[in-house]
């Protein structure tokens, strides 16, 4: 009997301690108890801090009154004040995949327009091209920001802000405009329509279903060889075309190509 009870007994001890290290084990360390970082909200408060630090640099002059190197050194000075705040965010982690997607590409923009300063002196017609299309881009990043993640600044600084959602605005409608008009023009297709001697006429119909009117404008044709290399570069216009209109572009050549690839410069009406 008594060897009866020290079996339970010592049944009992080990499924307490079992109990006990299970318990033990499954227990939160310190680390594993401490919320992960993410760094959403704490990028969003720091973004109105840095533009607002910008724009106390950029905002305190006329710019346009400035020699080149007095614009330059200020824009640098500018755009460093942006990154001396929002920088770090190249490394830390969102919960939002797509906001740290938009973080990432305000970050590279930021740091494109500082390398474009470089062009100032050196290729003022590349650099104006550069620093307009950056300033685009930013502005619809800024405007995401703004629209999508509740962007704010002081009252201070509301109408600069506006005039950067204006902007945005008109770069996205141009943007649009754009990917319409191209998609058009690499639709234009080519045909043989005259063989003499060697040299080959080609022709095509093309209808303008763009929905805008153009002043003009200027095809340019890239022939290609079966390899895809480009063999000569043709060129084919037309003026005052309405839209839904019908007009015939045409070149000649005496290369023998495989395919062509057509882009374009316009003007619309």
């Amino acid at each position: 009997m008594k060897k009866r009870i020290g079996a339970i007994t010592l049944a009992m001890v080990l499924c307490f301690s079992a109990t006990a290290c299970s318990d033990n084990s499954a227990a939160p360390t310190e680390t594993e108890s401490e919320t992960e970082y993410f760094a959403d909200e704490d990028f969003l408060s720091d973004l109105s801090k840095s533009l607002e630090a910008r724009w106390d640099i950029s905002e305190a002059q006329d710019l346009a009154t400035l020699t080149n190197a007095e614009y330059k050194t200020t824009m640098e000075s500018a755009i460093q004040a942006e990154l001396d705040i929002v920088g770090k965010y190249q490394t830390e982690k969102f919960e939002d995949t797509k906001l740290q997607e938009y973080v990432l590409q305000y970050i590279n923009n930021l740091k494109d327009q500082q390398a474009s300063l470089d062009y100032i002196d050196v290729d003022n017609v590349k650099f104006i091209d550069e620093w307009n299309n950056l300033y685009g881009s930013r502005t619809e990043i800024v405007s995401t920001f703004y629209n999508t993640y509740g962007l704010t600044v002081s009252e201070k600084y509301q109408s600069v802000l506006n005039d950067m959602l204006t902007k945005a605005t008109i770069v996205a409608n141009q943007n649009e405009q754009k990917a319409i008009i191209d998609s058009w023009v690499k639709s234009i297709t080519f045909e043989l329509a005259e063989d003499n001697s060697g040299w080959k006429t080609y022709q095509a119909v093309a209808e303008n279903t763009t929905g805008y009117s153009f002043d003009y404008i200027n095809l340019s044709i890239n022939l290609i060889d079966s390899d895809g290399v480009i063999l000569e570069t043709r060129y084919s216009s037309f003026q005052n075309i309405s839209t839904g209109a019908k007009v015939k572009f045409e070149f000649m050549s005496d290369t023998e190509f495989t395919s062509t690839e057509v882009t374009a410069t316009y003007q619309i009406k």
